[in-house]
């Protein structure tokens, strides 16, 4: 307990809790203070005072009690959720968590709130003290539903029978409440050799007597009026009340009654956190069946993580992805959300001295999460696009050409050597300075010039599909790989030239209808040859050696190459 509220402490903004914590006089001073402010309210504005017979409505008007309780838990309620927020900025801190999942595990919140059952697992004796607690707790909240929304039909000067609700459930609380804490009281005061009681401070004891206290003034109140009492039952209602007002000013937001609040929420924050950093979507035996189990051969050396980009600028570490599906101890933090930052470059593949497939496995891992509804928010546009447009970029389908603008680009015929597939990203330029566009009407111009036969199939593309490859959505990929690919082999095309490297890739190496079908080359290995064989000349000197965008691996060989004495005027790449 002492613990719990040493944490409590920690995320009350007003300082109280911590000042309460540490001061026992400052606890009970406040409690004092705030139980005579509300005699002296009574004693200053309490309604006529009838002593022919009990009129506690005309001494108390209900109405008028009522609203003084919305008041105040209207303050402690404010204290509560917004001490509540800081708690969940505490714990929730840099963890992203859907909206749904919050609502499917509500009920962990009323759960634990309702029952506070994780007391049953704290290690501190038999279930009975578990029994104990609940009973107490069921009592003080029985107690405040029936102050809060009953209460003009529970404070009433007309006598219910012994059968009616209110009576039946205010014994109940008033029993409750009273023989708990007194049992309480009994164990603290005089068995402080048993564990759970042996470090008890006056704090414990006098929140206990401040419970039998309530309880039993309450039921006094109840006796008096029964016995037609009038000046006795206003007396010990005002004793009552001001002693209520007190405990709860007091205790429920800052001292021991926090706990009931607070923990239910801080196992209700920390069951979500665990369930989105623990919960993997990653399953072993679909890896395997996706990609086999040749990275079970992984020695943990780590050159895929020396050999990766992204750990020269963060910390990324492919080898610890493997090592967690190796030993099935996948975690959303260290598999799921680590896959989406793969840039699926290829390096750690090339360089593995087992030659295992990372790239794939992380495919796989993606594909599992879009299979699951994981897929992160900001690929949702371009996947949407895919479907409905055949482009990542929410291009229309009937503009695909528009970049060409005045280049003559000829339609694709049978006897073309070369069918020119144009990259999304060319079709479709977004940048200020359109230099994909500008290179792009470079090509057809060199190709024309070099004397090549080539021909498009100009709006009847559609994307390659490498972005729905790398991001695992399945689906989407097999939809535009069915349609490319019965796109060529109704154009009757034997060669693709490609802009992009990537849907080089693609076509070359994951389009299975197009294997030993139809040939696919990148642009920069056709101006190779036409430079090396006299049809282009440089015209323009560098002396540079270049590597075009980006170095995939085609064939155990990577796009580079070194322009003689120079390079094009209007280079494609």
């Amino acid at each position: 307990m002492a613990t719990r509220r040493w944490l409590t402490t920690q995320f009350d903004w007003t300082g109280l809790a911590r000042l309460f914590y540490s001061s026992p006089k400052w606890q009970v001073g406040a409690f004092f203070a705030v139980t005579l402010g509300i005699v002296l309210l009574f004693l200053f504005g309490h309604g006529p005072v009838i002593t022919d017979r009990v009129a506690l409505n005309s001494f108390a008007p209900p109405h008028l009690v009522h609203t003084g309780d919305q008041i105040m838990f209207g303050i402690l309620g404010f204290l509560l959720l917004s001490n509540g927020f800081l708690m969940y900025r505490g714990i929730m801190k840099d963890t992203k968590v859907p909206l749904i999942t919050y609502i499917t595990q509500a009920p962990v919140f009323l759960l634990h709130y309702l029952t506070q059952k994780r007391w049953r697992k704290c290690g501190t004796g038999p279930s009975s003290r578990w029994t104990r607690h609940f009973i107490l707790f069921s009592g003080y909240i029985t107690m405040e539903v029936l102050i809060i929304g009953f209460l003009e039909v529970f404070q009433t000067d007309v006598i219910h029978p012994f059968w009616h609700p209110t009576r039946i459930f205010g014994y109940y609380a008033t029993v409750a409440l009273m023989l708990i804490s007194g049992n309480m009281l009994y164990s603290r005061w005089y068995l402080k050799k048993e564990k759970l009681h042996r470090y008890s401070d006056f704090t414990d004891v006098f929140f206990l007597i401040l419970l039998f206290t309530a309880a039993f003034t309450g039921i006094l109140v109840h006796i008096f009026r029964l016995s037609g009492w009038p000046i006795a039952t206003y007396t010990i209602y005002t004793l009552h009340v001001s002693m209520v007002v007190g405990m709860l000013s007091i205790m429920l937001p800052f001292g021991k009654l926090s706990h009931l609040f607070y923990r239910p929420l801080a196992i209700f924050l920390t069951t979500l956190k665990e369930k989105v950093t623990r919960e993997s979507q990653v399953v072993f035996e679909t890896v395997t069946k996706d990609v086999g189990d040749t990275f079970m051969s992984c020695m943990q050396c780590g050159t895929c993580s020396g050999v990766c980009p992204w750990s020269g600028i963060t910390y990324y570490s492919p080898r610890q992805i493997l090592r967690n599906i190796s030993l099935e101890t996948c975690t959303q933090a260290t598999v799921d959300a680590t896959a989406w930052d793969c840039a699926t470059c290829g390096s750690c593949v090339e360089h593995c001295p087992r030659g295992i497939e990372i790239i794939d496995l992380v495919k796989s891992i993606r594909s599992q999460n879009v299979a699951a509804q994981k897929l992160p928010k900001m690929f949702t546009a371009p996947v949407k696009s895919l479907k409905k447009s055949g482009n990542p970029w929410n291009g229309k389908p009937r503009d695909r050409m528009l970049w060409a603008g005045d280049v003559d680009i000829p339609a694709f015929t049978p006897e073309k050597e070369y069918c020119l597939f144009t990259c999304c990203t060319t079709a479709y330029d977004t940048s200020l300075s359109k230099g994909c566009e500008t290179a792009g009407k470079a090509l057809p111009r060199l190709l024309s010039h070099a004397g090549v036969s080539f021909g498009s199939l100009g709006d009847k593309e559609s994307c390659c599909g490498d972005q729905a490859a790398s991001l695992g959505e399945k689906e989407v990929f097999s939809g535009l790989e069915r349609i490319n690919t019965d796109m060529f082999m109704k154009a009757g095309v034997k060669k693709i030239l490609t802009f992009s490297p990537h849907c080089l890739n693609t076509f070359k190496n994951q389009y299975d209808g197009l294997k030993d079908q139809v040939d696919t080359e990148h642009y920069t290995e056709v101006l190779d040859r036409l430079i090396s064989g006299g049809r282009l000349t440089p015209v323009n000197p560098t002396g540079l050696t270049v590597t075009y965008h980006d170095p995939v691996i085609w064939g155990g060989t990577t796009a580079s190459m070194t322009p003689p004495e120079g390079c094009w005027a209007a280079s494609p790449g």
